[in-house]
């Protein structure tokens, strides 16, 4: 089976663009469409779709786990989540935070080693919002490298291995926008060296587990890489490929707290509503924190949120074999979208539009 080299699956698009285009489903007011009209439009092997408005909560799913093969999805079946993890460290640093064990103002020259000058006044916030002026990527050469450790070299190391190819120098200054998978590397080691805790083990002990999701993993979901025992991530050049659950199938480990996460659809769909309703794991002002944005002429970003109007809170993520939409609004209504393919027809608008639409009552 053909597979992509890690560069290829490096060099992701996990950033919301939400469209303006008209609505691309028949429906009714403040409805949304079903997997399967997700699935159709974006050309999908499968696809689901969770929504709750006013406590009601309706899911659905489509299509199939992998092309080649006849098992159908599941409600119960895990999807990777992409950038969406990025809004997950968030709430992490959040509960640190309000632990007292590190402040959004700690930089990362007090809690990091080996960081250039123009980066070590850089805050947790910053690196949160997208601010701190770090590269969006480490170089692929180096990416290449640090997954062939996998496996034999602990997250943190490889974390700070990937984080001594990107904290050499800053590449816009601190304050402007650029959305860098580099900076949510940076948050996390930094909360590693104030708690003496992974990551890994930190967002399920702090976030999941006060959130009662019980099926979070890292990287891409199922074991086996002949008959698919959760659904796998597919792209589409000519004719639409599939990539079974190997370690080239995703980023790279580093990346964990940037764009690792799966889970299955309902637990996608709990921990935004926690966001929407603003759950008692957090304060009511951490909540108002993390979901306030930086707005300039550059971008609208609040701490893994994009902010296209002041009532909706929504985030795409990818590694360019899955797709998932995600998004909350005011009123506590939230709605999660999800794919098994990275690159399918018009993405991301077949996702993210509904998605916009359901969060603002079109």
């Amino acid at each position: 089976m053909s597979r992509r080299s890690p560069h290829h699956h490096f060099t992701r698009r996990a950033f919301l663009t939400a469209t303006a285009a008209a609505a691309l489903y028949p429906r009714a007011a403040n409805a949304a469409p079903h997997a399967e009209d997700i699935r159709r439009a974006v050309g999908a092997p499968a696809a689901g779709i969770a929504f709750q408005r006013q406590g009601q909560v309706t899911l659905s799913v489509a299509g199939k786990r992998a092309i080649g093969h006849e098992t159908a999805v599941s409600e119960d079946d895990l999807w990777h989540l992409g950038s969406l993890t990025k809004s997950m460290t968030a709430v992490l640093a959040a509960r640190l935070v309000e632990q007292g064990v590190i402040s959004f103002n700690d930089t990362i020259g007090q809690r990091l080693n080996g960081v250039a000058k123009p980066l070590r006044a850089v805050t947790l916030e910053q690196l949160l919002h997208h601010r701190g002026g770090l590269a969006a990527n480490a170089p692929p050469k180096a990416a290449i490298k640090l997954q062939g450790l996998e496996g034999t070299t602990a997250a943190p190391e490889l974390r700070r291995q990937y984080l001594a190819t990107v904290l050499e120098d800053a590449v816009l200054p601190a304050g402007a926008f650029l959305y860098s998978n580099a900076g949510y590397v940076a948050a996390a080691a930094m909360m590693e060296a104030a708690t003496g805790r992974t990551w890994e083990d930190m967002i399920g002990e702090e976030v999941f587990a006060p959130l009662n999701l019980a099926t979070p993993g890292f990287g891409p979901p199922g074991a086996s890489t002949n008959a698919p025992d959760q659904p796998w991530g597919h792209t589409k050049s000519g004719e639409v490929i599939a990539f079974p659950p190997v370690k080239t199938s995703d980023n790279i480990l580093a990346l964990n707290s940037a764009g690792r996460v799966h889970m299955s659809l309902a637990d996608f769909l709990t921990y935004l509503t926690a966001h929407a309703q603003r759950a008692p794991i957090l304060k009511p002002e951490s909540w108002a924190k993390l979901h306030k944005p930086v707005a300039d002429a550059s971008a609208s970003y609040a701490m893994g949120w994009v902010s296209p109007s002041d009532a909706v809170r929504m985030h795409s993520g990818s590694n360019t074999i899955w797709f998932a939409t995600g998004g909350f609004n005011t009123k506590g209504d939230a709605i999660a979208i999800v794919t098994n393919i990275g690159n399918g027809a018009n993405l991301p608008g077949p996702v993210e539009q509904p998605a916009l639409d359901f969060l603002t009552g079109v």
